[in-house]
């Protein structure tokens, strides 16, 4: 072949990409090719025109296949998909070889790519009736390049093939991961066992092997047409000893030096055809597991009571104390509470984890880990790792001892902690760098875990912080439990009475509060006042992000400041408290719980959420106070109140002043620090300064009696209840709840 000849037809070649990459590209690339190149040097030139195009199958895949020849004496090889540089290194190795270029690329580059091999090699393409009408000892191609990656094409291509294979020959072919372990590609060869084709051999080709492409998975399928109740797993890479791999494979014996030089393996053991090398790799982290967590290495069918799918329609899971949520491919994460899931319920499998071996949280700490998703991708399957129940079961992890459990559990709580706090010191450093004298301070005494949560139990409005210092001081898990989820319920009141406060506004006069029902609040629950926060700060996140609305929406909080607002509706604060509900509703159907240790499990788990409560509300409280007017005065023109800053868990109040409206004495308001801005918040909960012999009792709005409303008190054992005349506070939700709904 001439020089110009060559040019013209490597042109032709790459027409598609010299279209779309410049033709002046491809003019240089041919040129530069000498007359003698053979196929390969001729392909690699195109691969720098466009890798991905022009992919060539490794010399090792190739050498393989030839040793196979060799060895086995097979004189008649068929290649239904030629590429080319196959047809060059298997002529010299038969007396008979036919290979078909079907037209898979474009008519010009097919025919330019069946010209370019047959001049090259000297052996035409045969025409498909020659094929049907013979038999032929080896079959062999690549379907691992991206040329041919359409599934339904390689089907018929691997039917048509093998059944043309003779009673002793052999099929070679190599697919992509994604096609070996496609569910239409297990039915595609149990199809082939019934039509007497068995899988015999399954080689890994190592990632990176095809260098011009991204990098991919491959394994080589050896299909005869004898029945063996084992399959041979052997590996090829670079300098593999691809003639001792052949010796095992032709003679039914495993290698005693090295797995990839070839084992046999009971077939059942490989049903879906998982890589002998996932197998290696996950021994081999199952033991570093087992030293790393001392503990034992089970599956998760010995540490669990169920293993369950969502339910296609209605409720997906029944929520238990005992569930482990696991997202089912991609980044293989867990949740132990539904609204913790990123992703719609339908894409996890729920665990029931069995409390007498393991903990829920655990079993989240696991998975949670890079260690627990390499387990979760080397025991999935697909292109996309994917899980089923099955595969989940035979998951196995380490699993010390309850107590070691706990202890890990309580340390990574204490690092959450310490993560927190030096995120915090990074933001007020950030904000204020003249404050780093007080960051040194506090970076001396990081550790000191108590002192920091004491801090920002102090920073709290004093409704909340009362309840948060009962829990602090107390050493009993029960009663600790309690208190946190008085805690999580008054702290959506709370935040339920400032969104209401804004909504009431006239700028949102039109909105409208979806799925939240009036009727929820004549006997009101923490999921009911979870609903209504989640709502509001719904609504008005929306509004916040319409550069038409953005301004009316803070001035409803009486605030410029847009960070303000955003933290007063983060979605990840509510989505917090309703996973606080979630458990209550949970484990509040399990009353005979009597054990101290599942206690302090659920503290433990209430606590982590705790934590990301106070990490979600940043500096709010340094933006807002609560705060309750005690004197009103005028002067120059302006009322001056004085107030009570209610903040903290002592009842005796620093006092400041807001000069700006007149504040009734009455009520209680939000005030905008740093400005004279205050708002009013509707009666969800109330101080009082009886009982006389307690000071600032605080009560929380719970439901109507008759003509008045009830309240009760998270932190004061002595009269937990009280009633109010009227109904303020319902009538307040109800013209929240019931105002876009107006003629």
């Amino acid at each position: 072949m001439n020089k110009e000849r060559l040019s013209e037809i490597f042109k032709a070649l790459v027409s598609d990409e010299a279209e779309t990459l410049g033709s002046k590209r491809a003019t240089d690339l041919a040129r530069s090719i000498k007359p003698d190149a053979s196929i390969r040097e001729i392909l690699l030139v195109a691969q720098k025109l466009d890798p991905a195009n022009h992919s060539i199958t490794p010399k090792i895949a190739l050498e393989f296949v030839r040793t196979l020849v060799e060895k086995s004496g097979s004189q008649r090889l068929f290649i239904p998909f030629a590429f080319g540089v196959d047809v060059d290194e298997f002529r010299s190795v038969v007396s008979e070889l036919d290979y078909v270029v079907p037209t898979i690329r474009s008519s010009v580059r097919s025919a330019a790519f069946r010209e370019l091999v047959s001049e090259k090699t000297g052996i035409a393409p045969v025409p498909e009736e020659v094929v049907e009408s013979s038999q032929y000892d080896v079959v062999y191609s690549d379907f691992a390049l991206n040329d041919i990656c359409n599934y339904s094409a390689q089907k018929q291509l691997v039917e048509k093939s093998l059944s043309r294979l003779g009673p002793n020959g052999l099929a070679v072919f190599i697919f992509a991961d994604k096609i070996v372990y496609w569910e239409t590609a297990k039915e595609m060869l149990e199809a082939q066992a019934k039509q007497g084709v068995f899988v015999s051999a399954i080689l890994d080709l190592t990632d990176g092997l095809y260098e011009a492409t991204t990098p991919i998975g491959a394994r080589a399928l050896i299909f005869t047409r004898k029945e063996r109740d084992s399959v041979f797993l052997a590996k090829l890479e670079k300098g593999a000893d691809v003639s001792a791999i052949v010796d095992n494979f032709l003679s039914g014996t495993s290698s005693s030096d090295s797995d990839a030089l070839g084992r046999w393996v009971k077939r059942e053991a490989f049903p879906r055809f998982i890589s002998s090398e996932n197998e290696r790799r996950r021994r081999r982290i199952a033991k570093k597991l087992e030293r790393a967590y001392d503990g034992t290495i089970l599956p998760i069918s010995e540490i669990s009571d169920a293993v369950v799918e969502a339910r296609p329609t209605g409720t997906p899971f029944d929520e238990a104390e005992n569930d482990v949520y696991l997202l089912k491919h991609g980044k293989f994460e867990a949740a132990t509470n539904l609204n913790e899931l990123r992703l719609a319920p339908e894409n996890y499998v729920q665990i029931l984890a069995n409390q007498e071996k393991v903990l829920p949280e655990f079993l989240k700490f696991f998975f949670n880990t890079d260690k627990g998703a390499e387990i979760c991708v080397l025991s999935s399957v697909g292109v996309a790792c994917e899980l089923t129940v099955e595969h989940i079961k035979k998951i196995e992890i380490p699993v010390p001892s309850l107590e070691t459990q706990r202890k890990i559990l309580n340390v990574y709580d204490e690092l959450n902690q310490i993560e927190l706090e030096a995120s915090r010191l990074k933001n007020l450093l950030r904000e204020t760098p003249s404050s780093y004298a007080q960051v040194t301070e506090a970076i001396k005494e990081i550790n000191d875990r108590g002192d920091k949560f004491e801090r920002w139990i102090e920073s709290l409005p004093y409704p909340l912080a009362t309840i948060l210092k009962r829990y602090a001081a107390s050493d009993d898990d029960q009663h600790r439990q309690e208190t946190l989820f008085f805690f999580f319920e008054a702290y959506s009141i709370f935040a339920a009475a400032i969104l209401s406060a804004a909504f009431r506004a006239p700028f949102f006069r039109d909105a409208v509060v979806p799925d939240v029902e009036l009727e929820y609040f004549k006997k009101s629950s923490f999921g009911s006042w979870v609903m209504l926060d989640v709502a509001l700060a719904k609504e008005i996140r929306t509004r916040v992000g319409n550069r038409e609305q953005t301004y009316s929406t803070r001035s409803a909080f009486h605030t410029e400041d847009a960070s303000l607002v955003n933290l007063l509706c983060e979605e990840e604060t509510y989505s917090i408290l309703q996973s606080a509900s979630n458990y209550r509703n949970s484990w509040k159907g399990h009353s005979g719980i009597t054990n101290d240790a599942r206690y302090s499990d659920h503290v433990r788990t209430l606590h982590g959420y705790l934590l990301k409560l106070r990490e979600r509300s940043k500096n709010l409280y340094d933006k807002i106070r609560l705060v309750r007017p005690i004197r009103l005065k005028r002067a120059h023109g302006e009322f001056i109140n004085t107030v009570e800053s209610l903040t903290g868990s002592n009842p005796i109040f620093n006092k400041d002043e807001i000069v700006g409206d007149a504040l009734d004495e009455d009520k209680l308001y939000i005030h905008v620090v740093d400005t004279n801005d205050a708002f009013e918040l509707p009666p969800f909960f109330l101080l009082k300064n009886s009982p006389a012999e307690v000071k600032n009792a605080c009560y929380f709005y719970s439901r109507l009696e008759g003509a008045n409303s009830r309240y009760v008190s998270y932190h004061f054992e002595g009269a937990p209840e009280s009633t109010e005349e009227g109904e303020e506070a319902f009538d307040y939700l109800q013209e929240i709840l019931e105002r876009g709904n107006e003629e």
